[in-house]
């Protein structure tokens, strides 16, 4: 059976934290994949960059790793009622694993369909600055990386512009994005 992580978010910019847990999630989970998904409209941010520019970043950032591609949604927003049956139609006969940071991990449980999520995929979190990992017991995997405290927050507001990849710097000041 094949084994594909989802890693969904808003990558408003991609940069080196989310490569390195996807990475490092797709080693030690064994993973054939890990599909990265934009959310159009994320529910908690506003003014996010526009999905074409957020695509194409992380279709820069994935190139070179043969394991990793993009996928784009048919909704708006990541959905356990919507996206999970989408995923599943997607990649039929896979074990899923769902890729997320300790910060969203806490919200996990109380998530609509949180148990239907959790039948249907496995979790793979990343500690992120100084989110305590709550719920550790649902996480398949716990991955700690040299990126825990990059956040796309501090991108977009110029203070740690060093952490995207080339591609996504040079990319990022040709359309005047951060």
């Amino acid at each position: 059976m094949k084994r594909v992580g989802i890693f969904a978010g808003s990558f408003d910019p991609v940069h080196h934290g989310h490569i390195a847990f996807a990475l490092a999630a797709a080693k030690v989970a064994e993973l054939d994949r890990v599909v990265f998904i934009p959310e159009p409209k994320p529910r908690t941010k506003n003014d996010v960059t526009d999905l074409i520019h957020r695509l194409k970043m992380l279709e820069l950032a994935t190139k070179k790793y043969e394991n990793m591609s993009v996928l784009k949604l048919d909704h708006d927003q990541f959905s356990v009622a919507r996206t999970l049956p989408f995923l599943i139609e997607q990649y039929p006969k896979t074990q899923l694993y769902l890729l997320i940071g300790s910060d969203v991990m806490a919200y996990l449980p109380s998530w609509p369909y949180a148990k239907k999520l959790l039948e249907n995929m496995q979790i793979i979190t990343a500690q992120r600055g100084s989110y305590k990992i709550q719920n550790p017991g649902l996480a398949k995997h716990i991955i700690h990386t040299n990126f825990n405290n990059i956040s796309s927050s501090k991108i977009r507001k110029q203070v740690e512009k060093n952490h995207l990849t080339p591609e996504i710097s040079e990319y990022s000041n040709l359309n005047k994005l951060y």
